[in-house]
């Protein structure tokens, strides 16, 4: 590196233990809200919830703000393989899409089309934090999603390894529902 290099960091694209610990509240809260919401509409005679359109895209089955995005290997997110950590599994509330996905065969990354159809299930408005096991490999992610037209995606750098050191954060294991 040259002496020269002036690191240029935009804190916009970052986020912090504090504000996951708080998206992952909200992503509970607004579970226990469908879950109502779909019972009083079940009572009444209702659509459900989740057959009414409510995202961005008019798509229902579409991740609805905020959105985790877990970008490590499927099994460990699953928490059945952990390699570089003491506690394996995932921020709750998270969704896996693996970096490793965005690369076409010869290491370039796939066309702005092509990561357009892979993100489908996210919802362009949503508020993203993306996250890997130390902060490296989410980076890929952060930039095919904001390649593929998102505008609110952030980077926590601490990611799976600053999660686990807080005692009281609570961590998920098998797929998300």
């Amino acid at each position: 590196m040259p002496s020269s290099f002036t690191a240029n960091v935009q804190h916009h694209l970052l986020t912090d233990v504090n504000e996951v610990q708080r998206i992952v509240g909200t992503i509970k809260a607004e579970q226990i809200v469908e879950a109502v919401e779909e019972k009083t509409a079940a009572e009444h005679g209702e659509k459900p919830v989740q057959d009414i359109e409510t995202s961005a895209s008019g798509n229902p089955a579409v991740f609805f703000t905020p959105v985790l995005i877990d970008s490590r290997a499927h099994d460990r997110y699953l928490g059945q393989n952990e390699t570089m950590d003491q506690v394996g599994g995932h921020i709750p509330g998270a969704i896996n899409f693996f970096w490793k996905d965005l690369f076409n065969e010869d290491g370039s990354y796939k066309s702005t089309e092509e990561l357009e159809k892979h993100f489908e299930t996210v919802d362009k408005e949503a508020e993203i934090v993306v996250y890997c096991g130390s902060g490296v490999s989410a980076t890929p992610n952060v930039l095919a999603l904001e390649q593929a037209g998102f505008k609110s995606v952030r980077l926590y750098p601490g990611s799976w390894s600053d999660w686990i050191s807080y005692d009281d954060n609570p961590i998920g294991t098998g797929e998300e529902v």
